[in-house]
């Protein structure tokens, strides 16, 4: 098994998916501002976003990643 330490605490995302997040984030802090709630930071809404990807993540046998429906 291989044991995977010290990942960076920062990436680095294209202006694509800046832009995805960007959206995502007026989106969803919209939504908490019409519910008299306080916005969240992009790093959060990623985390978020990150949380629930991994959730669905598998590998197959050749390395590629793929999402459980």
């Amino acid at each position: 098994m291989i044991e995977i330490t010290n990942m960076p605490s920062y990436i680095r995302l294209s202006a694509k998916e800046q832009a995805v997040i960007d959206e995502i984030a007026l989106k969803i802090n919209r939504i908490r501002l019409e519910n008299e709630e306080k916005p969240l930071m992009d790093s959060k809404i990623i985390h978020k976003l990150l949380e629930h990807a991994v959730e669905r993540v598998e590998v197959d046998d050749k390395g590629n990643l793929y999402y459980r429906k």
